[in-house]
């Protein structure tokens, strides 16, 4: 009977998927269309970018630092998370390494590090 049951989104296809490849680009677009006056969301837009190509969390992408990218911009190394608790804000320890080239292509990357460089 088991063997009947459809089998979940995560056990034909390991790669998160909350959202379609179309409806991850209507998000990106819609961050970058924002054209209110005062505070707006087009400035996210790098940032959703991101996370969506790189498939982070947005507290590992806030704990980011320069010395996390590889040289070549091949590899990016979460050593870490940075969370706030109350009115402070805690950086938490953990890692993994994420390889760019079967997320974020190399050149995507750069141009969103080049475009928001400080």
């Amino acid at each position: 009977m088991a063997a009947e049951l459809p089998k979940h989104r995560y056990q034909t296809d390991p790669n998160p998927n909350a959202f379609s490849e179309e409806e991850t680009a209507q998000i990106i677009e819609r961050f970058k269309g924002d054209k209110r006056k005062g505070m707006n969301y087009r400035l996210y837009a790098p940032f959703v970018e991101f996370l969506f190509g790189v498939g982070c969390r947005p507290s590992e992408a806030i704990g980011l630092q320069w010395k996390h990218i590889s040289q070549d911009c091949g590899l990016l190394s979460f050593e870490g998370s940075l969370v706030q608790i109350g009115n402070r804000r805690v950086r938490c320890h953990g890692s993994k390494i994420i390889v760019l080239a079967r997320s974020l292509s190399l050149v995507e990357f750069r141009r969103l590090l080049l475009a928001n460089s400080p």
